[in-house]
């Protein structure tokens, strides 16, 4: 199992590195006038630096002897219940609209999943969709399915 996980990092290090030189080819432009590879560079580099702590990561649990089952302790209902909730919130968010999904999705969320406190799930759920529309529609200017509400 460790042998994959340190060929799994090495190679994701290899791709990251390949990715910031096909980047660079790019041109990645200066502060005033970034190019257009300027963000594959930084998203390689984070992914390289990334790589490397998994690399080492694993190298430790190695050296330790400590061995990790990758399945381990998932609680499979859970995972069924939010794939579920994100299939029916793609399917729905065009027909009932950005607004009263967003906030269906995050109740169910904070109700179902993971049993938060009230405020999170009265207070925190709204706020939160208020968030991404103030982010998306208003300050973005993209423009978010308004479906039955018609908001």
């Amino acid at each position: 199992m460790k042998k994959l996980e340190f060929s799994a990092g090495f190679l994701l290090l290899v791709f990251s590195l390949f990715v910031c030189w096909e980047a660079r080819k790019l041109g990645i432009g200066s502060y005033r006038t970034p190019g257009p590879g300027l963000f594959p560079f930084y998203l390689g580099l984070l992914l390289s630096a990334l790589a490397v702590f998994y690399l080492l990561k694993t190298w430790r649990s190695r050296r330790l002897g400590q061995e990790t089952h990758l399945w381990q302790g998932l609680r499979w209902g859970k995972v069924m219940l939010v794939l579920s909730l994100l299939l029916a919130y793609a399917l729905l968010l065009e027909t009932v609209g950005f607004h009263l999904c967003t906030l269906l999705f995050l109740v169910a969320l904070f109700s179902w999943v993971d049993k938060q406190r009230w405020y999170w799930i009265y207070i925190g759920s709204p706020g939160i969709t208020f968030l991404f529309y103030a982010v998306f529609e208003l300050w973005l200017k993209i423009q978010l399915p308004p479906g039955l509400l018609r908001l």
